[in-house]
C-alpha cells in the first residue's frame, strides 16, 4: 500500500475513533471515552488532541497525577 494511502487510512481510522470517544465523553462516559483514548494515543503517541482529551477524562475523573 501507498504510503500516503496507508496515512490517510490510518487518519480515518483515528477521526473516526476520536468521534466515538468524544460521544462517550460528552455524554459522561468516561471510562468508555478513556479506553477509546488509549487506543488512540497508541495509534497517534504524538497527537496533541489525543493527549488533551485524555487529560481532561484523567482530571474529570479525580486523576490528575495520571
Amino acid at each position: 500500500m501507498c504510503r500516503n494511502l496507508r496515512r490517510t487510512v490510518q487518519s480515518e481510522k483515528l477521526s473516526s475513533l476520536l468521534k466515538i470517544a468524544t460521544g462517550h465523553h460528552r455524554a459522561g462516559r468516561l471510562a468508555e471515552a478513556e479506553t477509546l483514548y488509549r487506543q488512540a494515543r497508541v495509534a497517534a503517541p504524538r497527537d496533541f488532541d489525543v493527549f488533551h482529551l485524555s487529560g481532561l477524562v484523567a482530571q474529570q475523573q479525580g486523576r490528575v497525577a495520571d
